[in-house]
C-alpha cells in the first residue's frame, strides 16, 4: 500500500526535524570545542583516520601530511626521552587492548619547550562489540604539575641545605638497600658529624653557622654527584650514601676527600673570615653492617663516635669492615 500525501508530508517534517537536531548538535559540539582550552581528538579505528580539534595547532608544531593514524600526533609528537617509552606503550595499549588511557608526559610545544601534558581517552564499541573509535582530551597541566612538584620538593628537602631531609633520606636509603641486594654491589653509608660546630654559632653568629652548613652540604653534593645522595639529619649531622664502589678503600677515599675539602674551608661573607671546618665520619657497608636503614645508621654512628673519642677529624669503618 502506497503512503498518502499526508504521510509523506509527516515523514518529511520528521526528517527535517531530525536533520535540524543533528545540525544543532554539531554546532553545539563545535562551539564547546572552540571555547575549550583542551584539545579534543577522535581516532576512527575502522577507517584508520584521526580527527583533532583546531586548537592543537596553537599548542604543538606538528602538521601531519594526512589524517592517518601513522602520521598523527600518536606517533609523531616529540615526547621527552624519559617519558617517551611510557607514552608509546600507552598509545599501543589504547589502540590494541585497553579501553581507557590516562597519562601525563612532557611534550615539546610550539615554542620548543617540553611542557607537562595530560592525555585521557575512552574506547567505544559498535553493536557487534567491536572497537570503533577512541575519543580523548589533551590538557595542558604544566603549571599545576610544576606547582605540585615544587611542593613535593619542599616537603622532601631540608630548607637550608637543599639536601634530603631525614624522612626522605631514610626512604631513599631503604629503596637503595633493596637495589643493592639485587645487584650485589658494594655500597656504603657515611655518618658525618661536624667537630665543634657550636663554636661558629657562638663566636660569629647563626648566619655564619648557616654558611658552614651550606658549605658542608655543597661538598657532599659534589662527592655524591651521579653516584649517591645526601641528607641532613638535623643540627650539624649529615648522612650520605655512595653506590657501586669498586673497593672498600674507595669509601675511605671519599671520607678523606670530605675531610680535606672541609679543612680547606671557605670565605664566610657574614664574618669576613676564611673558615676551616673539621668533621668526624663513620662508614658502614650494606649487608655487612646491616640490612635496614636503622642498622646501617647505628653502625656508622658508632664508628663516628669512636673517632670523636680519639682525636676527631678522621674517619673509621664500622664493625668488621676492614
Amino acid at each position: 500500500m502506497l503512503a498518502g500525501k499526508d504521510e509523506f508530508t509527516e515523514i518529511a517534517r520528521e526528517l527535517n526535524e531530525l536533520l535540524g537536531s543533528v545540525y544543532e548538535s554539531e554546532q553545539r559540539y563545535s562551539t564547546i570545542v572552540a571555547m575549550n582550552d583542551n584539545i579534543i581528538f577522535e581516532v576512527n579505528l575502522k577507517t584508520g583516520l584521526v580527527y583533532i580539534s583546531d586548537n592543537f595547532n596553537r599548542k604543538f608544531a606538528l602538521r601531519p601530511r594526512d589524517d592517518s593514524i601513522g602520521m598523527s600526533f600518536l606517533y609523531k609528537l616529540k615526547v621527552y626521552k624519559e617519558d617517551a617509552e611510557r607514552f608509546n606503550a600507552d598509545v599501543t595499549s589504547i589502540l590494541q587492548s585497553s579501553s581507557t588511557w590516562e597519562g601525563e608526559y612532557r611534550v615539546l610545544d610550539i615554542y620548543g619547550v617540553f611542557t607537562w601534558t595530560k592525555f585521557k581517552a575512552q574506547k567505544y564499541y559498535d553493536r557487534n562489540d567491536m572497537p570503533s573509535k577512541v575519543l580523548g582530551v589533551i590538557s595542558d597541566i604544566d603549571k599545576q604539575k610544576k606547582s605540585t612538584m615544587e611542593l613535593s620538593k619542599k616537603a622532601s628537602y631540608d630548607a637550608l641545605t637543599q639536601l634530603y631531609n631525614r624522612h626522605t633520606f631514610m626512604s631513599e636509603l631503604r629503596d637503595e638497600i633493596k637495589l643493592s641486594a639485587a645487584r650485589e654491589s658494594l655500597d656504603a653509608l657515611f655518618f658525618v658529624d661536624l667537630d665543634d660546630f657550636k663554636h661558629f654559632n657562638d663566636e660569629y653568629g647563626h648566619a655564619c653557622g648557616d654558611e658552614v652548613l651550606k658549605f658542608v652540604a655543597d661538598t657532599i653534593k659534589e662527592i655524591t654527584f651521579e653516584k649517591g645522595f645526601g641528607g641532613r639529619m638535623g643540627g650539624d649531622e649529615f648522612l650520605f650514601c655512595l653506590t657501586g664502589l669498586k673497593l672498600i678503600g674507595d669509601a675511605g677515599d671519599a671520607a678523606q676527600e670530605l675531610i680535606d675539602t672541609l679543612a680547606e674551608g671557605f670565605d664566610s661573607e657574614s664574618s669576613n673570615l676564611h673558615l676551616s671546618i673539621h668533621c668526624s665520619v663513620g662508614i658502614s657497608f650494606f649487608r655487612e653492617n646491616g640490612n635496614t636503614p636503622a642498622e646501617l645508621q647505628e653502625a656508622a654512628d658508632a664508628a663516628m663516635y669512636n673517632i670523636k673519642k680519639h682525636g676527631k677529624s678522621n674517619f673509621a669503618f664500622a664493625g668488621s669492615a676492614k
